[in-house]
């Protein structure tokens, strides 16, 4: 029978705590709802040829301009707005930190959820605007790519710091990778809403997509006690 050299230690990792549990739960819990609505929308809306790319190519005038401007250079405004609003709102959370009204991170996960459904219903309004013979104005959809950017960075980097603070280390690089495989339902749900885009009038169908982004953030604010009372005991 084998048995360990005094002194040696356990290989066999330690048992999960109770308050272990509850935080991998309490952190499933935010991915069913973070990965699975909000980022997978942020990542179709800002980054891939989707409805407001194609809503750009069609229905946005560019006359304020001289000469024709692509309809891709438009998916330059999220990579250039993440630049420009991360410092500001690093700044801003640490100002508020100071006078002890800083957001908590379940908040400004709901709170990301809130600008993806504004940045539609931004939308909504240019598709309003529209009459049978004219375009939407340009600052629509740099609106949109504004208030949508907004809400990533409240949603992307936060949530992996949820992680990071609160995974057990153990179990850190496996959270990781769940938080990055769960996007794989809300592309599929994407995709199954994208199909609406030639059945829907304009209008509707961003309205669709911004009240599920705000569905999924209500349903994060409504757990907002549970899941504090959660973190808070971890």
């Amino acid at each position: 029978m084998n048995r360990s050299a005094p002194g040696a230690r356990d290989p066999r990792p330690a048992p999960l705590t109770r308050d272990d549990r509850r935080a991998i739960v309490g952190l499933l819990l935010v991915f069913a709802l973070t990965t699975s609505f909000g980022r997978p929308m942020i990542s179709k809306a800002t980054r891939s040829c989707s409805g407001p790319t194609i809503f750009t190519d069609r229905a946005v005038n560019f006359g304020v301009w001289q000469g024709d401007i692509p309809t891709t250079w438009f998916l330059a405004l999220n990579p250039l707005m993440i630049f420009v609003f991360t410092p500001i709102l690093i700044r801003l959370w640490n100002w508020q930190a100071r006078l002890g009204r800083e957001m908590s991170t379940i908040t400004k996960l709901a709170f990301g959820f809130v600008c993806v459904a504004l940045g539609n219903f931004l939308l909504v309004a240019a598709a309003w605007e529209l009459a049978p013979s004219a375009k939407a104005s340009p600052l629509w959809l740099v609106g949109y790519f504004a208030v949508v950017t907004i809400g990533e960075l409240h949603l992307a980097p936060v949530g992996l710091a949820l992680i990071s603070r609160l995974a057990p280390p153990r179990m850190l690089s496996l959270m990781m990778g769940l938080w990055f495989a769960a996007t794989f339902p809300g592309d599929v749900l994407g995709g199954w809403l994208g199909g609406f885009w030639s059945t829907l009038p304009k209008a509707q169908f961003f309205a669709l997509i911004g009240a599920i982004a705000a569905a999924a953030g209500a349903a994060m604010l409504a757990l907002n006690p549970v899941l504090r009372s959660v973190f808070d005991r971890s």
